[in-house]
C-alpha cells in the first residue's frame, strides 16, 4: 500500500485564515454544546433530586434505546 503524501501548505495565508475561522466555529460550537447541557442552577437540580424527580436528559435517556441511531 502506498503512502499518501499531503500537499497542504500549512504556512500559506489561506490555510492560516481557514484555520482561524474553523477554530472560531469550534469555539462557538463548544459554547452552544455547553448551553445545551445546562439543566438549571445546582440548587434547582438538588431540589428536584430530593423530590425524587428525574432531570430532562435523564428522562430522555430512559426513553431511547441504547443502540438506536436517534
Amino acid at each position: 500500500m502506498s503512502i499518501i503524501t499531503s500537499r497542504v501548505n500549512t504556512q500559506s495565508a489561506t490555510y492560516k485564515d481557514n484555520y482561524r475561522q474553523m477554530a472560531a466555529l469550534i469555539e462557538q460550537w463548544q459554547t452552544e454544546l455547553a448551553q445545551s447541557r445546562y439543566q438549571g442552577e445546582p440548587k434547582h437540580i438538588d431540589r428536584a433530586k430530593k423530590a425524587g424527580k428525574l432531570l430532562a436528559r435523564e428522562r430522555i435517556d430512559l426513553l431511547l434505546d441504547p443502540d438506536s441511531p436517534f
